[in-house]
């Protein structure tokens, strides 16, 4: 029985077994039993042996078949796009050619064979730093290997599946520049063509990423955020582009997922129609870094302008209060997503404003944390 609902993880397991064609699938649960059951099938065959019990208690000596080996020492190889970025230790290949000499190896490699699907966490289950994946392989060894170097079973596929993305649409112009895109120079790019301005000039692109993300959405929790809102215009148009793209994917016989949609408030305009703004969305993301840039009209970017900007003026931190009132009222959350939002100094201020979620960096998360659970 599969101990996971994720849509992509089902997905690929499946496509896995119909390559390798194994006798039956076996989900590891982590249990006891279960372990308990797999070292005993294991000592069945000799691939295990349990050891002087009274001396090694609970210690076995494997012994791998030829044809069994977990990992081969002097075959390892690096496939990525760039030889040179394999390192000149390693033995590197074209990612097409692996996979199409893997193919070949793996056709029918698990027939007579059971397949372990194996969720694991790298690190303490629930721990913002833990890393999640699914290791799937034929031999007992590696099960019980897992078992003992990782944290296995339902929990870790509890963690995988349901876990909201917040993906941001096109944000490019000002300080975010990409050559291919050939956009202008402009004499005052923080404030010209940049963000949802350029995606609603060029809605091809625009509504290839949608399209993308609509198609993603059918296999996971999505949530998309546009950026650089200044009118319940630009919100309603993008919402209108959203639709159609649902409705065409649809009539093709594709599945969407249910989508949040919500806007990041980062321009003091956003900041005065935030209560109308609300009705048209499903979450704020208040990004600091540029709504401290334009209300304070001091550009980030100079360092000659260091000593007059001030991200705790009082101006900002009254900006971020109305926005949050604006959201709860409409029964909306609103968060952060800007260097103040790692600003430990203002964690206690922002808790009691009513901010719903705090956008940091890694190394900042269990500094907030800590801040947040000793107020």
């Amino acid at each position: 029985m599969a101990l996971t609902n994720n849509k992509a993880v089902l997905s690929w397991i499946d496509e896995m077994a119909q390559m390798t064609q194994p006798d039956q699938i076996v989900w590891i649960d982590g249990s006891q039993e279960q372990i308990d059951a797999l070292r005993a099938q294991a000592c069945s065959t000799g691939e295990l042996e349990k050891l002087n019990q009274e001396k090694l208690p609970d210690c076995y000596l494997h012994r791998t078949a030829v044809n069994d080996v977990a990992r081969v020492e002097d075959r390892p190889f690096i496939c990525c796009r760039n030889k040179e970025d394999a390192g000149p230790t390693n033995n590197w290949m074209d990612p097409q050619e692996m996979y199409a000499k893997l193919k070949k190896l793996y056709t029918g490699a698990m027939k007579g064979r059971t397949m372990y699907v194996i969720p694991y966490s790298m690190g303490v289950v629930g721990s913002p730093f833990a890393k999640y994946g699914i290791e799937l392989t034929d031999s007992i060894y590696v099960v019980l290997n897992m078992c003992i170097m990782t944290r296995v079973g339902a929990a870790v596929a509890e963690k995988m599946g349901g876990k909201r993305v917040i993906i941001r649409t096109l944000d490019i112009g000002a300080d975010k520049q990409i050559d291919y895109f050939g956009l202008d120079k402009e004499e005052n790019p923080a404030l010209g063509y940049r963000a949802v301005r350029i995606c609603l000039n060029k809605r091809e692109v625009f509504k290839t990423q949608l399209r993308a993300l609509c198609r993603a959405s059918a296999f996971g929790r999505i949530a998309i955020m546009v950026p650089m809102i200044i009118s319940v215009w630009e919100v309603r148009t993008v919402k209108e582009i959203l639709e159609r793209i649902k409705e065409e994917l649809k009539e093709e016989g594709k599945e969407v997922g249910d989508i949040e949609f919500g806007i990041m408030i980062e321009t003091p305009a956003s900041v005065i129609i935030a209560d109308e703004l609300a009705k048209e969305v499903d979450f704020f993301s208040i990004g600091t870094n540029d709504l401290t840039q334009y209300t304070l009209a001091i550009d980030r970017q100079n360092a000659k302008l260091d000593m007059f900007y001030n991200a705790h003026h009082p101006a900002i931190l009254r900006m971020i209060k109305m926005v949050v009132d604006a959201a709860h009222k409409e029964g909306i959350w609103a968060g952060i997503c800007g260097e103040l939002g790692a600003d430990t100094t203002l964690t206690e201020e922002f808790v009691n404003m009513g901010l719903d979620e705090l956008s940091v960096s890694p190394g900042m998360v269990l500094p907030v944390r800590n801040k947040v659970v000793n107020m």
